[in-house]
């Protein structure tokens, strides 16, 4: 019985490492490169948010380089020592690990807009130094 149980399951073995695989025989794969980014620099480590809009490359200049649809959005500067980044899930957060140093570092990454308000309605001195603009029309 026991000799018969052990043929049975030479048999299965061999039958399982002789078979193609079922399901992926026939399969293929394609694909198409949809953008290609050139940042400077030798790339040293790449991170994305999560809805895949921002994608952040460091390279070997300690710069962390943004893009937004492709688009150059900003560049932040970092210590050399940076080898790995990682990124929230809305972008806004950056996890910047340095081994050398043996620190990780959280950055908070906010975007400077600026505003064209030169037809635009005005209380005050035309030429002060801070302006406040009021959206009050979401339409």
């Amino acid at each position: 019985m026991k000799k018969k149980l052990a043929q049975l399951c030479l048999f299965l073995v061999a039958s399982m490492l002789t078979a193609p695989l079922s399901g992926f025989a026939d399969t293929q794969v394609d694909s198409e490169v949809l953008l290609t980014m050139k940042p400077s620099g030798r790339i040293i480590d790449t991170a994305m948010s999560n809805d895949g809009k921002l994608f952040f490359v460091l390279n070997d200049s300690g710069k962390i380089e943004i893009f937004e649809a492709g688009m150059p959005k900003g560049v932040l500067n970092v210590s050399s020592g940076v080898h790995s980044i990682q990124s929230n899930a809305n972008g806004d957060l950056l996890f910047l690990s340095d081994p050398e140093a043996g620190t990780i570092e959280i950055a908070a990454v906010q975007y400077i807009v600026d505003i064209d308000t030169a037809d635009s309605p005005f209380k005050g001195a035309p030429n002060a130094p801070v302006e406040v603009a009021l959206f009050s029309d979401f339409q």
